[in-house]
């Protein structure tokens, strides 16, 4: 018992857990809440928890399956086996009173062939419509974080550590920034936070689900946000290099 625990535990640490990351994210939110409560970052980071919410539904759905899939395959293997039980027994009947009816019996193994063969396309199909249904779903789902990790990159495009120092008159288009460094720091750090949790999110959705086309949507997603991680990570690295002088 105690081994398969520890093999249990041992599984369970190598898997998402979607509800820790709801409530990381729920955390992130009140930590930028607090420090820029009236921010679009603010709005942005409430708008990921309702989205992350709704994902947990959606991912356990796609995991577990369409329950209507699975109806329609119950009823399609039902309706054929009723149908071949109602055709052999009379058969079988038959049968033990005439064992010489060779042509019969070769024409009931035919046609029970063709019904097997029936089947499995029919389950095949079934399952097919099931796959692409998940993979539409995961693939709007993906969209939509897509597109949450861009609107992430839009708030931090004018936060350039370069105008804490900046001289020069501002023009009447000079998009507005009163931050300190401190504060400037902390802005870009839940920047880059969001875009790592954005990629949990969606890595959840091909975690038990091994569908090529589904798991390329994922790929995509972290490259994107890794690569609009780098540029936050640029501007930090930055930043600390200029208070790094301050303190020469």
């Amino acid at each position: 018992l105690a081994g398969v625990t520890k093999d249990l535990s041992m599984s369970s640490s190598r898997r998402l857990d979607s509800s820790k990351i709801v409530d990381t994210l729920k955390e992130l939110q009140r930590r930028i809440s607090e420090r820029f409560p009236d921010s679009g970052l603010a709005r942005v980071s409430l708008d990921l928890v309702a989205v992350a919410t709704e994902n947990e539904a959606t991912v356990r759905n796609i995991h577990r399956g369409g329950d209507g899939f699975r109806l329609g395959i119950t009823v399609v293997l039902v309706i054929v086996f009723a149908g071949i039980a109602a055709w052999i027994i009379p058969f079988a009947d038959g049968l033990r009173w005439a064992p010489q009816h060779g042509v019969d019996l070769i024409t009931m193994v035919e046609a029970m062939i063709a019904t097997v063969v029936f089947i499995g396309a029919a389950i095949i199909y079934i399952m097919s419509l099931d796959t692409k249904s998940k993979r539409q779903r995961a693939r709007r789902k993906l969209f939509e974080l897509r597109a949450i990790a861009h609107v992430v990159d839009m708030h931090q495009l004018h936060k350039d550590p370069d105008r804490i120092r900046r001289v020069g008159q501002s023009t009447a288009s000079t998009p507005e920034f009163d931050m300190t460094p401190f504060e400037l720091g902390r802005y870009l750090d839940y920047c880059s936070e969001m875009l790592s949790l954005i990629s949990k999110i969606g890595a959840l959705y091909v975690q038990g689900y091994d569908d090529a086309d589904a798991i390329s949507g994922v790929v995509e997603l972290e490259n994107l946000t890794a690569g609009l991680a780098r540029k936050v990570w640029q501007k930090i690295m930055i930043l600390d290099g200029m208070m790094d002088r301050d303190h020469v």
